[in-house]
């Protein structure tokens, strides 16, 4: 008896939604050599990006917002946002049956001791100027972006 079970993206629902899917990349997120599908949807009126990775046989999703997983680079690096002065470059790994997001760079708001607002910039974790952090992104935007395929348009896949 057979275990496998075929299922469609059009088929599959979020509470009372349908997931529509917009457009796809295949990209290798997390460095082990084999490429991970990226689906950029609709659930609703919200979007969403659905990552399909290999794991023992198997195909896992995992789903994020469009603000935890953007732009792409063909390294499998990406952009997350927590809001104008949260944000940064992250990578995605996969560990057992699950994932974390590991930063590669990112700035985060906060307050010093006096109550004042402060900005704090880390590349690879550890503290760094706004002037090396904006230089970090400069390279990081001249990176190659992924290429994405419109799931209405091309059939191939």
């Amino acid at each position: 008896m057979s275990s496998e079970k075929n299922l469609l993206l059009k088929d599959i629902k979020y509470s009372d939604y349908n997931l529509t899917p917009l457009n796809y990349t295949l990209v290798d997120m997390n460095g082990d050599c084999i490429p991970e599908l990226v689906i950029e949807m609709k659930v609703g009126a919200a979007d969403f990006v659905l990552v399909l990775h290999a794991n023992a046989g198997n195909i896992v999703s995992y789903h994020f917002s469009n603000r935890e997983i953007q732009e792409i680079k063909l390294d499998g690096t990406f952009m997350a946002s927590g809001g104008a002065f949260d944000n940064g470059v992250y990578e995605l790994k996969f560990v057992n049956d699950g994932y974390v997001i590991n930063s590669v760079g990112h700035k985060e708001s906060g307050h010093d001791k006096k109550g004042d607002f402060i900005i704090s910039y880390y590349i690879n974790n550890e503290k760094t100027t706004e002037e090396n952090y904006k230089s970090f992104i400069e390279n990081y935007d001249k990176k190659e972006d992924v290429v994405w395929y419109n799931f209405t348009k091309d059939k191939e896949f």
